[in-house]
């Protein structure tokens, strides 16, 4: 984990330099914390090579705004519910 840590923390600094970086990292590293206590099963090992996700998987990513109702307008107008 340790080494996982370092990468994120080298990739923030790359990123938002040097200064923003430092100032944003102690929060970061504190929610990953926070996060690993309440979901202890993700700490464990990669899953093997043959159930990991390949080129021949597929994954679709939609989006919320991407269904509705038939004759809907959407982005709604800004004041409209």
């Amino acid at each position: 984990m340790q080494e996982s840590r370092h990468k994120m923390q080298t990739d923030l600094t790359h990123v938002y330099g040097q200064e923003v970086a430092s100032q944003i990292w102690p929060q970061f590293a504190a929610l990953l914390d926070q996060f690993h206590r309440q979901h202890p099963e993700f700490a464990q090992r990669a899953a093997p090579p043959n159930r990991r996700l390949s080129e021949r998987d597929v994954v679709l990513i939609t989006y919320g705004d991407q269904i509705q109702a038939p004759g809907e307008q959407w982005p709604h107008p800004v004041g409209s519910s």
